[in-house]
């Protein structure tokens, strides 16, 4: 409103001219490259090294990233990180070793088998495709079927004979049993009854062959027999009866057991001997497995006439009696207690090697002869753990042995404790199989971690649920990590009844930090113990009082959030979700149903779906994840032949005393459980015999009940429901690094193209290329992350030019940033091979640095070796928080390295010289220490810009004036807009030139560059004329001597 003057008089008004619009926040680097965790292909914008690790992870010798943000941050207010990670997973080739029951149902269902323990190759080799038998590898007879090629007498046997192995227990050569077949007459068998096929004694050759003295297996007369058509049982009239009983009755003395099973063969399971029925031919067979090590040398199969064509079991004349058959099922022993596993680099059986042992490592130095230097190598293992030939002994639990080919990826070993507890007698076999984790990276549900569905109460039977999916977690962080590093906790859930004013009931989310060390899992563990337990929780976030209701405030998505996004490979930015994030940790999803009020609102969290596997079923059927209120037990509770559940393992116990503190669900201190939470299979994924969670089936402890210490079935409601009771605990899994945690990660010296950090970057066309240049994509839209400086640290220009130049080329085409590059690696020690590899580059966005710089790691107190442009980040930042950007990052002022240890190799003068013209910056010693001793750019020809300081100057002068004139687009054109940049620029230079950054400017925005052409295209032109500060590079003193009594000149 205009003033109202009525009375003459003095009026003072104030106009405000130096009014600034907005500039510039504040701007800091870019750092790419590996981390332990964290947001993958997304800028993070990070304020201090403490956040850093709560969003990256702890610092790690397999990158060198931290290394360089703990540098700037120490000067810098905040840095952008992107972190990379593997796009397309990897194919490893597992070796499941299972528990085979010798008796039905103990720990599995009838007759089954679970794998307690998964082999992946190690980084020694860690792509390689082993075959697994056991024993060393030579054919062994595991199974001998003994036939006739008609009816089912026992005369079919006659002549043939086998003779098995067992190890002699009082030591040297193994012991060799000989057995051979006899039989009594059959009426009206004229050959029977004359003794010419019924032999006494044994066959000629047998007793060569054995150490021991040969027994003979009477086969008994078939009229004592009845029906011959299925031999069952093990009657000692049976044939498979006398070859039992004759075996048996021959063990040496001074062994521990038979040499086979007294059981006989029964619905598939692996057993001393057995008999089945050959359909084809209707003839009886008797098969004989051996359970101890040692093998069996073949038999002779008799072949002979058969006379007689009358009667009950009458031949055809001429037909062949009987032979001997030789099985090689397996090789060698199968004894769970004590077996030799064979691996052979010739996995696929056609003679062609897959195993090429790494030569980042001396194994010539090694001296353990475990590790397959040449071909192929055997291993005592056992599935006893308190045995010293355990497997999780005898083969590690890191991928990084670098003597061992295979590691401990999974083992189960309290499941293998109670199997062997149960079943001393248990069998072990072999799977192989490649496991797909050619994941292709993606947003979700691909490389972060993720809860199974959490679903409502469960309104059918266990075996027929009628669950509702209402919810799932995933994390913000990606990779296998994360799935160590949080659980979530549903509690304080209300049914509507117990909830005023609303229809829908509500429930409390935690989010606890998983109580792990590096000893479970290590490679995919890098956290400290949490001390979290369910009687002193770790919790890191909790949301109370959340609802389903959409409508509500407290609406789960709208208080978690529930958005992503997505940056493709150019770096697109795309964001799904309708609520931003308030959860630092996890975003939650929601289904359409939920969200649209399309289930009913007396469903609560009450359960999660079945989990996965983490590997395929064809590597083996893993023991089921077992639950705080349901058991790990395939076996279902059934009344009246209708399941009711499993079994109850323990209810809110501690210490068996009961404790409302205890939470049901996921048992997180079953540690064969953390298997679990190891990344899951791309293709063929099962949950095997995992079952759902659902505490409609578990039931309250009585100390819990508010009904006088009853038992009850826990509800959502209800009088006796103690809301103690109705807690749960979710793992998370599915995150993955797309890496091979297997691969040998190559540092410092050990770099080469194809292994920087564990990242292929030696083609356009590698993994590992196409990883860094999408995170470098990702941060090259100026518009959407601002950034003044970038570094790759590692990446060097002469062995990974594909990534040095994407950057290089990111940073001139943004037009704001200055590229850190590292030129060569640690092992280059020739200063000419350091300039020759810059020497065709020409870039004023690009500065290089040499030699590498040593500096200590303060967490583990050791020494490492870091590229320069992980010191550079905190000399620049260091430069600006002393002076400003267009001071020289270099000299004993701002350039010390105060951090540095040591340099390999100390310039001269002459070599700084060298390379100085080779416009690679030194790092130079001096007896005040370790300093940057040049600020060149890239730039070949001879121009101010030539200079770090002046390319800074350039690039915060650009930042402040476009940043600031924003404001004024589309404002018209006219003198009063013009003032105002005038009115913005003009005091920024001024400040510049004050503050030492220039010696003169000029800002032209006015009607000679604003001509009327100008304006009708709708253009604003403006012209700055900068004289940028030069640094004093080399200061030249002349020193006069002046004979005595001459005249100092004025």
């Amino acid at each position: 409103m205009a003033e109202k003057i009525v009375s003459p008089g003095v009026f003072t008004r104030e106009r405000d001219l130096s009014f600034l619009p907005a500039g510039i926040s504040q701007i800091g680097a870019a750092v790419i490259g590996p981390t332990v965790k964290g947001p993958a292909f997304e800028p993070v914008i990070i304020e201090s090294f403490k956040e850093f690790e709560q969003v990256f992870g702890p610092k790690t010798l397999d990158s060198y990233v931290p290394y360089t943000i703990e540098a700037y941050l120490k000067s810098a207010g905040r840095v952008t990180v992107v972190r990379t990670l593997g796009l397309a997973g990897y194919e490893p080739k597992l070796i499941g070793i299972k528990a085979v029951e010798s008796t039905s149902g103990t720990l599995t269902t009838a007759g089954g088998a679970n794998t307690f323990a998964v082999l992946h190759p190690t980084h020694v080799d860690p792509d390689a495709q082993f075959g697994s038998k056991f024993n060393d590898g030579s054919p062994e007879i595991q199974a001998l079927y003994f036939t006739s090629s008609q009816a089912p007498v026992s005369h079919s046997y006659i002549s043939s004979y086998f003779t098995l192995s067992t190890p002699n227990p009082t030591g040297g050569s193994e012991l060799k049993y000989g057995f051979w077949f006899s039989g009594s007459a059959i009426a009206g068998d004229a050959d029977s009854q004359t003794g010419t096929e019924f032999s006494s004694s044994a066959p000629a050759g047998l007793a060569a062959l054995t150490t021991e003295v040969n027994y003979k297996i009477v086969i008994p007369n078939p009229s004592a027999l009845g029906s011959l058509t299925q031999l069952a049982g093990a009657a000692s009239s049976s044939i498979a009866g006398a070859v039992r009983n004759t075996i048996n009755s021959v063990t040496h003395a001074g062994t521990s057991r038979n040499l086979f099973s007294a059981s006989l063969y029964s619905s598939g399971s692996v057993v001393g001997f057995v008999e089945v029925q050959n359909s084809s031919s209707n003839a009886n067979v008797v098969e004989v497995r051996n359970l101890l090590t040692g093998g069996a040398t073949n038999g002779i199969a008799y072949s002979g006439s058969i006379v007689s064509t009358t009667g009950p079991f009458a031949f055809s004349a001429g037909t062949e009696a009987g032979s001997m058959n030789l099985s090689t099922v397996q090789d060698g022993s199968i004894d769970g207690d004590s077996f030799t596993l064979y691996l052979s680099d010739d996995a696929a059986g056609d003679g062609v090697t897959t195993y090429a042992p790494a030569t980042n490592f001396p194994l010539s130095a090694q001296t353990d002869t475990g590790n397959i230097i040449t071909s192929n190598t055997t291993y005592s293992s056992s599935i006893n753990t308190i045995s010293e030939n355990f497997i999780g002994k005898v083969f590690g639990l890191s991928p990084k042995d670098r003597v061992k080919p295979v590691y401990n990826y999974m083992l189960f070993k309290n499941y293998a404790s109670r199997s062997f507890s149960a079943d001393s007698t248990l069998t072990v076999a072999a799977d192989n199989e490649l496991n797909t984790f050619k994941t292709p990276y993606s947003q979700k549900d691909a490389y972060e971690a993720r809860t199974p569905w959490i679903v409502s109460q469960n309104l059918g039977t266990y075996v027929s649920p009628k669950t509702t999916r209402l919810f799932k977690f995933h994390t913000r962080s990606h990779g296998s990590s994360t799935n160590y590093q949080y659980k979530v906790a549903i509690i304080n859930i209300k049914d509507p009844a117990s909830v005023a004013g609303s229809d829908y009931g509500s429930f409390s989310v935690q989010i606890r930090r998983v109580d792990t060390d590096g000893t479970i899992h290590a490679a995919n563990n890098p956290y400290p113990k949490s001390g979290d337990r369910d009687l002193s929780p770790h919790i890191v976030e909790q949301h109370n009082n959340v609802t389903l209701d959409p409508n509500s405030p407290n609406f789960i998505a709208r208080v978690i959030g529930d958005r992503y996004q997505k940056i493709d490979a150019n770096g697109k930015v795309t964001v799904f979700g309708d609520y931003p994030n308030l959860s630092r940790h996890v975003w939650v999803e929601v289904p359409e149903e939920v969200k649209d009020q399309g289930i009913s609102p007396d469903l609560v969290p009450f359960g999660f779906e079945s989990l996965v596997q983490p590997v395929i079923a064809t590597v083996g059927t893993l023991p089921t994840a077992s639950f705080v209120g349901h058991t790990n037990n395939a076996v279902q509770r059934s009344t009246g032949g209708t399941s009711t559940g499993h079994y109850i393992k323990k209810a809110q116990l501690a210490d068996n005393v009961y404790n409302k503190k205890i939470f049901y669900g996921f048992d997180f201190t079953d540690t064969d459980n953390y298997n679990y939470l190891l990344p899951l299979p791309f293709q063929n994924s099962t949950v095997g015999n995992n079952k759902h969670f659902n505490l409609t089936h578990c039931v309250q402890h009585p100390s819990a009940s508010l009904a006088g210490g009853a038992t009850t079935a826990i509800t959502p409601g209800g009088s006796t429901i103690n809301l103690s009771t109705k807690k749960f605990i979710v793992p998370f899994q599915g995150g993955f690094d797309g890496l091979n945690p297997a691969r040998y990660i190559a540092r410092d010296t050990n770099i080469v193209a194809s292994n920087m950090l564990g990242f292929d970057l030696s083609t356009a066309e590698k993994d590992g290329s196409k990883a860094f240049k999408r995170a470098i994509n990702a941060v090259s839209n100026p518009d959407e992350y601002d950034i003044n400086l970038l570094i790759t640290p590692g990446a060097n220009h002469r062995l990974h030019s594909v990534v040095t130049t994407h950057a290089k080329n990111t940073c001139e085409d943004r037009g704001d940033a200055l590229y850190i590059m590292d030129a060569v690696g640690y092992d280059t020690t020739k200063i000419s091979t350091v300039t020759n590899t810059v020497k065709s580059l020409d870039s004023n966005y690009t500065a290089t640095y040499w030699p590498w710089v040593k500096i200590l790691d303060t967490d583990k107190n050791k020494p490492v070796w870091v590229p320069p442009s992980t010191v550079m980040a905190g000399v620049i930042s260091k430069n600006d928080q002393v002076a400003f950007e267009w001071f020289a990052p270099a000299g004993l002022n701002r350039g010390i390295l105060t951090e540095a240890l040591d340099v390999p190799t100390r310039l001269t003068h002459a070599e700084r010289d060298d390379l100085y013209e080779g416009r690679v910056n030194p790092i130079a010693t001096f007896k005040e220490g370790i300093c940057i001793w040049g600020q060149k750019t890239l730039q070949a020809k001879p121009s101010a810009l030539d200079r770090i300081n002046v390319r800074r100057l350039l690039i915060a002068a650009k930042k402040f004036i476009s940043s600031a004139t924003k404001y004024l687009v589309f404002e018209n054109n006219t003198n009063a807009t013009r003032q105002r940049f005038l009115n913005i620029a003009n005091p920024y230079f001024e400040s510049v030139q004050q503050r030492q950054g220039l010696y003169a400017y000029k800002v032209i925005m006015d009607a000679t560059n604003n001509t009327p052409d100008v304006i009708d295209r709708n253009q604003m032109i403006g012209e700055i004329f900068l004289q940028p500060a030069k640094s004093a590079e080399f200061i030249i003193l002349d020193f006069n001597i002046l004979p005595t009594g001459a005249v100092f000149p004025e």
